[in-house]
């Protein structure tokens, strides 16, 4: 079973996260930007849509693209967003293996509601998009005091962020072999233990068998009753 791995050296930490986060804002900046040039080149050739039609478009496919930029990066092969990537750190489960994508979705959703709520209510409640603004920072804030470098996205979640080459170097192989690696070792002990036991039984019956050839010698037994017992401690 292998050793437990130092805190700092495992979870990655607040600033590289938010580092890796600035990275990730800098590309979808840049898709987007080339996005809303071909949609407003498209509506002014075509004449499809007014300009309040391609504003609401524009934070719709806002939203949705960060959403599922960060969603389907996570849980894919690589476990992270381009800017996890380019950092080294991946996100994993509990167990450090590669999260399902409704994990993905789990982690994700807790941030991305609160903005929704308080582009919905821009002209409503003061406290209600105060709360809203305050939400995610609070969220990726809990990164500094959790135990495991958490946010409270990553708790709801049950997900870890952590330095990719820090467990694979502590399990000797992927962090998402890490359940092969447990199963692997847990059958090899299993057979172990058995041969030890088949081996202990071997001893047992090759003393009684020799307790039984006394008694032959010394005329107790007949030499049938001997083969008899023999035959039934040899299975």
């Amino acid at each position: 079973m292998p050793t437990e791995i130092k805190s700092k050296e495992l979870y990655a930490g607040f600033w590289k996260r938010v580092a890796a986060s600035l990275i990730d804002l800098v590309i979808i900046l840049i898709v987007f930007i080339i996005v809303l040039i071909i949609i407003d080149v498209i509506a002014v050739v075509f004449g499809f849509a007014s300009q309040a039609d391609i504003k609401n478009i524009n934070k719709f496919l806002a939203y949705v693209g960060v959403t599922l930029y960060d969603v389907l990066f996570e849980c894919s092969s690589k476990q992270a967003t381009p800017g996890k990537q380019i950092l080294k750190i991946i996100v994993v489960d509990l167990q450090y293996k590669r999260i399902s994508l409704g994990r993905s979705f789990s982690r994700n959703l807790p941030v991305i509601i609160p903005q929704i709520i308080f582009e919905i209510s821009r002209n409503g409640d003061l406290v209600l998009k105060i709360i809203c603004l305050l939400s995610p920072i609070i969220m990726v804030l809990a990164v500094t005091w959790t135990k495991k470098s958490q946010g409270l996205h990553d708790i709801f979640a049950e997900c870890l962020v952590v330095n990719k080459e820090a467990v694979q170097k502590h399990f000797q192989s992927p962090a998402t072999d890490n359940a092969s690696y447990l199963e692997d070792n847990y059958f090899q002990q299993a057979a172990k233990d058995e041969t030890e036991q088949l081996k202990t039984i071997s001893i047992s019956a090759a003393d009684e068998i020799r307790k039984y050839k006394q008694l032959l010698d010394d005329g107790i037994i007949t030499e049938e009753e001997f083969i008899a017992k023999k035959k039934i401690l040899l299975g």
